[in-house]
Formats: C-alpha cells, sequence, structure tokens
C-alpha cells in the first residue's frame, strides 16, 4: 500500500478575506493514498483534539494558479476532491488548513457560577464560539479580553429597557484586579472598553445583536477557566508513591482522557507531575531547608552517627556527609579494615554527585558505612569527604582503600590516611588495559598476574606482560604494581579486588537518586534499618519461605541464622544424602576388573549368541564427529596473539 505524507495546519483561522489562515500549529500526518474522505476527517479530528460530534470541520488548502492573483481556497468536501489533492504532483507542497464549527445551534444551558456580585446586578457569561484546542493558550491566571462577544438566549433579555450587568474577575500579569461591566439593553449596547489602557469614559458601541447563539457551556474551550494543574497533581499522586515510578505527561493526558473525558495540553500535564512529586515526595527547594534539621533527628535516634553538611556563602548546600553510628561502631569492631569507594550521579532536580564508602562483612555481603553528596567530583570535595570519614573512623589499623583511577581519589588518601595502603580496582584497569592496546590476551595476562596469591605464578604472567611489544608491562609498572598485585600489595586486601561492591550500592539506591535529597537520604536510613528481606524459617518441618530449603533440603542462610539462634545443630537438618556416612557408603563397595578376554568368567546358564551391529542408514558425506551445540551455547573463539 502507496502512503503519502501531507502536512496539516489547525488552531488558527482565516482572515476576513478567506485567503489567508493566520496562527495555528503546523502538523504532519501520513495516510494511504487510497484514503476516502471520511477517514481523513478522522484522522483530521484526532490530530487536531477536537470532539467530531460537537464541529463539523472544513478542510481546505490553496493552490496557485498562474494568471490569478488570488485565487479562492480549494475546499475538500468529497471523496472526488481528495483524490483531485491526492493525486496532485506532490501533496507536500500544498498544506491543508483546518477550521471548525459547531454541528448545530443548540440551546444554551445557564451554569450556576459563583461569581463576584454587586449590589444590583445580574450576571451573564461572556463567552467566544472557539472549538476547543488541544494547546493550552493563555496562562492559567490569564483570560484573553482583548475582543468581547456577547450572546444571549431568547428569553435571557426583555423587550424593556432593564439594565444587565455582567463582570468577572481577571488576575492580570502585573497581579491587578481588573473588571468587565457589560451593559445591555434592547436596541443598543454601550459596553465599558477594558484593554491596554482601560478609561471610564471609553465605549464600544455595538448595534447589531445576533441571537442565534454558536457557542456551547456543555464542555470547555480555550477562553474558559480549565481545572488547575494542582487539581490534576492531585488526581493523579497517588500514581507517584514509592521512588522508580514512571509516570510521563503524555500518559496523564491520556488517563485524564479515559477518566475524566477532558483534554488537556502537555504543559499542563508537566506541571500536573511536577505538582504531585511535590505532593508526594516534598519540593526540591523545600528539602534542602530540612536537611539540617533532618540530620539532628538522626543523630538523636541513633547515637554516634556523623552528620555534617557544608555551606556556601553560609546559605547554600555545598557537600554532605552522613554516617550512621551502628555502622560505624560495626566497622570498628568486626568488619575487614578495606574500604572501598566510588561515586555516581543524584537524578533530582539539582543534581550533584553521590559517594559511597562500603565494606565486606565475614559473610561477603556488602557493608555501609558512609554516604556523601557533593556538587563534582573534583579534589575538594573528595578531600572533604575523607576528612569527615576519618573524623567518624578515626585511626585504623592497616586500613585499606579500593578506588577506580580517578587522581582525585589518590591524592585524598594520600592526604588525609597517609599510613593506609590504597589498591585500584583490577577490572578498571583491565579495561583501561583492553581500551589501551586493544589485546584480549594482555587483559588475561594481567588478570591472572592481580590475582594470584604466589609469587611464582604472579613472575610467569609478569614475564609474558614484558614479553609483549605494545608497552603495557611498562604501563602497569607505572601504574605501580602494588597498587594492583595481591603477591606485592603492602598490606592486605582480602578478596576485595575491584570495586564491584561499591557499585552494587550505587545500583540499589538507583530509584531513590531520583528523590530530593531529604527523601533520599531517608531512603538510606531505611536500607541500613533494613538491609535485607524477611523470611519465614519451620525448623520441624524443614521448610523456608525462600523455597531454597525444602527444594535442595540443605538449610539456607536463614535456616543457619534460625538454627544457631535455637541452639539447633546445623547439619541435624540436612538431608541423609549430605552426610558423611552417607558419602562414604555411597562409596564402599569396589569395582573389580574383568582381566583380558580369554580369562572372562562366566555364570553356569550363560548361552552365547551372536550379536551384529544396528541397522542405520548411511548418511551423505563424512560423519560428524563433533557435538552439535545446545540452543545458547556459544563455540569458543581462540584467537592469535601474535
Amino acid at each position: 500500500m502507496t502512503h503519502v505524507r501531507i502536512l496539516v495546519r489547525h488552531g488558527g483561522a482565516w482572515d476576513d478575506g478567506r485567503r489567508k489562515y493566520e496562527g495555528g500549529v503546523l502538523k504532519g500526518i501520513v495516510v494511504p493514498k487510497e484514503i476516502t474522505h471520511k477517514d481523513l476527517q478522522s484522522e483530521l479530528y484526532d490530530l487536531a483534539e477536537v470532539d467530531p460530534t460537537k464541529f463539523d470541520i472544513k478542510i481546505r488548502c490553496i493552490y496557485e494558479i498562474k494568471g490569478e492573483k488570488e485565487a479562492p481556497p480549494f475546499e475538500l468536501s468529497n471523496d472526488r476532491d481528495l483524490k483531485f489533492y491526492i493525486l496532485s504532483e506532490n501533496p507536500l507542497e500544498v498544506p491543508l488548513y483546518l477550521s471548525f464549527e459547531p454541528t448545530s445551534n443548540r440551546s444554551m444551558k445557564v451554569l450556576n457560577k459563583d461569581y463576584n456580585s454587586v449590589s444590583g446586578s445580574n450576571q451573564v457569561q461572556n463567552l467566544n464560539p472557539h472549538p476547543p484546542i488541544g494547546m493550552d493558550t493563555l496562562d492559567e491566571n490569564e483570560v484573553d479580553i482583548s475582543e468581547v462577544q456577547v450572546g444571549l438566549c431568547d428569553n435571557m433579555i426583555g423587550t424593556n429597557s432593564a439594565i444587565w450587568e455582567s463582570y468577572e474577575s481577571y488576575h492580570s500579569k502585573d497581579d491587578t484586579f481588573t473588571w468587565e461591566s457589560v451593559e445591555m439593553y434592547n436596541e443598543l449596547f454601550d459596553i465599558p472598553e477594558q484593554r491596554d489602557a482601560p478609561t471610564k469614559d471609553a465605549k464600544e458601541k455595538i448595534k447589531k445583536y445576533v441571537k442565534v447563539h454558536s457557542c456551547s457551556l456543555e464542555f470547555l474551550n480555550r477562553d474558559h477557566r480549565q481545572a488547575k494543574s494542582w487539581v490534576v497533581g492531585e488526581l493523579i499522586k497517588s500514581k507517584f508513591k514509592g521512588p522508580g515510578r514512571i509516570y510521563k505527561p503524555r500518559d496523564i493526558i491520556e488517563d485524564m482522557r479515559q477518566d475524566y473525558g477532558i483534554n488537556m495540553s502537555y504543559e499542563k500535564a508537566w506541571r500536573a507531575r511536577e505538582n504531585a512529586y511535590e505532593r508526594v515526595r516534598g519540593s526540591p527547594e523545600e528539602s534542602y531547608n530540612l536537611l539540617r534539621r533532618y540530620g539532628e533527628a538522626v543523630k538523636f535516634t541513633n547515637p554516634g552517627t556523623i552528620f555534617h553538611m557544608e555551606l556556601e556563602d553560609d546559605r547554600f548546600f555545598k557537600y554532605l556527609f552522613m554516617a550512621v553510628g551502628a555502622c560505624v561502631r560495626g566497622f570498628l569492631n568486626c568488619i575487614r579494615p578495606v574500604i572501598v569507594m566510588d561515586e555516581t550521579f543524584l537524578k533530582n532536580k539539582y543534581r550533584g554527585q553521590l559517594i559511597v564508602a562500603v565494606c565486606l562483612d565475614g559473610n561477603n555481603q556488602i557493608y555501609p558505612l558512609a554516604f556523601g553528596v557533593v556538587d563534582r567530583e573534583t579534589d575538594d570535595s573528595i578531600q572533604w569527604f575523607l576528612e569527615k570519614l576519618k573524623g567518624a573512623i578515626g585511626e585504623v589499623s592497616n586500613l585499606g582503600f579500593v578506588t577506580d583511577q580517578k587522581t582525585c581519589f589518590a591524592k585524598g588518601i594520600s592526604s588525609v590516611f597517609p599510613s593506609a595502603f590504597h589498591g585500584l580496582c583490577v577490572q578498571h584497569l583491565s579495561q583501561n588495559l583492553h581500551d589501551k592496546y586493544k589485546n584480549d590476551t594482555v587483559a588475561t595476562l594481567f588478570y591472572n598476574a592481580s590475582r594470584t596469591y604466589r609469587e611464582s605464578t604472579f613472575v610467569e604472567a609478569w614475564r609474558h606482560l614484558l614479553a609483549f611489544p605494545n608497552d603495557s608491562g611498562k604501563y602497569l609498572n607505572d601504574v605501580g604494581i602494588a597498587r594492583w598485585s595481591r603477591v606485592h600489595y603492602p598490606g592486605r586486601r582480602y578478596n576485595m579486588m575491584t570495586t564491584n561492591i561499591a557499585e552494587s550500592m550505587n545500583s540499589i539506591l538507583k530509584e531513590p537518586r531520583d528523590l530530593p535529597i531529604a527523601s533520599f537520604l531517608e531512603n538510606v536510613r531505611a536500607l541500613l534499618q533494613h538491609l535485607d528481606k524477611e523470611e519465614v524459617v519451620n525448623l520441624q518441618t524443614k521448610e523456608c519461605t525462600c523455597k531454597e530449603f525444602q527444594a535442595e533440603q540443605l538449610p539456607c542462610s536463614h535456616a543457619i541464622a534460625a538454627a544457631r539462634d535455637r541452639n539447633i545443630n546445623v547439619y541435624s537438618l540436612c538431608a541423609n544424602y549430605y552426610t558423611n556416612e552417607c558419602l562414604l557408603a555411597a562409596y564402599a563397595e569396589a569395582v573389580y576388573p574383568v582381566r583380558n578376554q580369554a580369562d572372562w568368567k562366566t555364570s553356569e546358564d550363560y548361552v552365547h549368541m551372536t550379536v551384529l551391529p544396528p541397522k542405520v542408514v548411511k548418511r551423505v558425506g563424512l560423519p560428524k564427529k563433533k557435538r552439535i551445540p545446545s540452543v545458547g551455547e556459544a563455540p569458543k573463539l581462540h584467537k592469535c596473539g601474535r
């Protein structure tokens, strides 16, 4: 099916001469060449976001005709006109112009709205017969009153000379309060003019009154007040509970259309989303104002907590450091003295960088120690964070750090912790080697040399690295062998050779990093309070809600913890298959040799019979001797390193 591209302009109006289309927005659609006039109308109604039951659409275009300066617009009113337009030489150069008219002259309904009133006044609503459009043309607190058009139903004005006054209050851009008064007479209307420079004596006379009404109060148009963004925000705020919830303005527009039957602009949906964010998660600006009070609350409920905040010009937030007292005491008493540091970015309104300092506990699980928020990752910000960290943990013997290759970490650690050992993340260093020299063999040799515990294994790998002509060995030597080799590390790195645990902590905080800073810190504190999931263990039936206990018939970590809490022997919870007795019994009996074929012994009831090879159909080609890999099993590629 062949398609054609068409430019469409809507939201504007034709000038008095019906020759020029003014205002509006320009859009584009792609339709089949065989499209009918009815289907095209449906497409254009959707594009302009206009209710087809309320308004009729007029589709026009302008052709340039030689010898005629101002040819009238060409109206597409049926399939024949549409076919002529589509089969023209290049429809893309002739845009379509849309205008909308009410489908019929409906009787207008008077709305019971509470307008501001003065003594002896009756109200008549000021209306403009514009179709609803998808984009807001005015600010929420502004109304265009440059053109006043007054219409009344047949029985609203009597034949006598009684005066009806209508007024409505508007907020202008300079926060002034203006009034619009309309005095309506039976035959002659005198309306005080309220425009850029209103005066009391300025009058505009309307000499003709048309009783037929083209506007409707059944729905709102662009000159009517609509629900403000905070109202929409109140309706949708329940969808933002919990960090990480993604709710786009387009989704808000669609939900409001489906749930409440109203159209709204993208800008208003955006403002509504921001309003809902603020209601549920707090204002980003107010969040910074709460930090000092929040820090005092954390220190009060968690004795020993270190909470520091650095301000710029005594007013503006600059740095923050937080280390919960329980984590500090646990590190000093029970954790291996190796601190892994990494940084990542915050995603809230004012951005910034998050610095994490974590360790590994005796079960090789992540143990958070301290968190920092800085404006940028610079020498000064890292130095400030490390100074606060030293104030929290003091002097620790055999202390070690593991970071990436950024110089700001090296400078800060050597300055604040001069006696500490500083190792580099071998994963980052390996990636840098690969990017620099484009050689997988070099990365493999470096991996083996960095992780080995034996001096002999290191020497062998290091000899091969120095043999490569690409200076990779010189590069690693300049970095410092003691900073990446486990054998030459002056202290103990244990099994912390990379910064993966710090990056894992950053990943855990991926969704909270969207929150305002006070809410983010509260999520961090809650994470420290409840680091792992809860599971329920039944030691009698040997079951756990994690399902591992009953599936493996071997105690899971939760069952082991529960057994130790109840002083129950963990081995008694294992299935019999895992016991030493069962293991030894499985291999207790010997497998004897059958000796040579001449010495084979058989039973007395053995009867010899001839057995032939199986019947097979010989396949074409050479017989395959290699196994066909299973789905997802990729063959290994071996590449020469020379």
